[in-house]
């Protein structure tokens, strides 16, 4: 049997682990944001979509760094369920050609996600997550209009790599991010909706992803 001081070592534990953990994720995103800033200023140019990636880097390694505690992780199945999107935008992007070959529509379709990504990270600020988990519920700016604006930006970028060179190849990235991020979305509300102010937020928010469809 564990007594109050076993449980209390246990909880400094996974507390100190998880600062470890924000620690080592936040210095190595901003690293990567730096080399790539450093990459393309020497060999191709920022363009606007490299810029985008760097301060959406730049955002995500504070973030890291800067974020509350967590309150209640979600379960190791929702885990395994939201692995896939976050695969996803990666191949989207690596598929896509060199950014400084990328149309104008194309570049237009990737920043504006990006920006609407990046001010959803900022209202969520120390409420920033990349798994499900409860860190704090967050109900201002974008959120106040879909449950899950950061998923949306998300997307139009995943469509953005899509449209800069669209093929056979380049087509399955932005098909299987739809379903995805849908299965990602339910894997993170089955948790948050444990939570009364959740709930609330959810009734004045109805739609997660798209305005008026979902």
């Amino acid at each position: 049997m564990i007594g109050r001081s076993g449980f209390g070592n246990v909880a400094n534990a996974l507390s100190n682990s998880e600062r470890i953990f924000n620690i080592t994720a936040g210095l190595s995103v901003l690293l990567w944001s730096a080399l790539g800033m450093l990459t393309d200023a020497n060999f191709m140019g920022i363009t606007p979509v490299r810029l985008c990636i760097s301060l959406l880097n730049l955002l995500v390694g504070l973030l890291f760094l800067t974020r509350s505690p967590l309150l209640k992780p979600g379960a190791p199945s929702s885990l395994i369920i939201s692995l896939p999107s976050l695969l996803i935008a990666g191949l989207a992007f690596k598929l896509a050609p060199p950014t400084d070959l990328w149309p104008i529509y194309a570049e237009l379709v990737f920043v504006t996600g990006a920006l609407f990504t990046f001010i959803s990270f900022i209202y969520l600020g120390r409420n920033f997550a990349v798994l499900p988990a409860v860190r704090g519920i967050v109900t201002q700016g974008p959120y106040l209009i879909i449950r899950h604006p950061a998923y949306a930006g998300e997307m139009l970028m995943i469509i953005g790599c899509f449209i800069a060179h669209p093929t056979l190849i380049s087509v399955w990235p932005c098909l299987a991010a739809f379903p995805a991020v849908i299965l990602r979305i339910n894997a993170e509300e089955k948790i948050l909706k444990e939570e009364t102010v959740y709930q609330s937020y959810a009734r004045h928010a109805p739609y997660r992803l798209l305005p008026g469809i979902w």
